[in-house]
This record gives structure tokens, C-alpha cells and sequence, in this order.
């Protein structure tokens, strides 16, 4: 029997959802459950760094973790660049 797979997309800065999802995840598939990560970790909830520091947490104590690039993600790295490099597809006026 295939182990199952999970996927958790979209999290946003919500560390406490972020929490609860991982406890359901482990409860259901064990500390060693495959999960993948959507993307989209960062902007709009309070708790930005508090999910990374669980994600980079979980990634270098060998976790079975994924990590795939968000949208959001993707407008951060560049947003980060020297020059700033903006999405074509947003509607910006510079």
C-alpha cells in the first residue's frame, strides 16, 4: 500500500493553522508523512517568520517535505532583486 501524500497550500503567514494542519497530518499519516508544500508561505497573516522558521525547522531535521514556489513567493524574490523586478502580468503603475 502506497503511503499517502499530502499537500498544504496557501498558508500566508498563519502559523497557527499552519500548526493545527501538521498536528492532523501526523496524527493521520505519522511524523514521517510525505507533504508537500504549495507555496504562498509568507504575506498577509501576522506570523510570516513563525512559518518559515517551522518550515526551514522541518526541512533540516529531515523531514519528508517538498517546498514548491507560490505566486506570492515568486513577487517577493523578485521584489527583492536589485533592480526590483516587477510581475508583467499585475497591474502596477510605476
Amino acid at each position: 500500500m502506497q503511503n499517502p501524500i499530502y499537500a498544504i497550500g496557501d498558508i500566508h503567514g498563519q502559523i497557527h493553522e499552519l500548526d493545527r494542519v501538521l498536528t492532523l497530518i501526523e496524527k493521520d499519516g505519522g511524523k514521517d508523512a510525505d507533504i508537500v508544500f504549495l507555496g504562498d508561505y509568507t504575506d498577509r497573516g501576522a506570523h510570516s517568520r513563525a512559518v518559515l522558521d517551522t518550515l526551514i525547522e522541518g526541512r533540516d531535521g529531515g523531514r519528508n517535505w517538498t517546498f514548491l514556489k507560490g505566486n506570492h513567493d515568486r513577487m517577493f524574490e523578485w521584489f527583492m532583486q536589485d533592480p526590483l523586478r516587477h510581475d508583467p502580468y499585475l497591474m502596477i503603475k510605476l
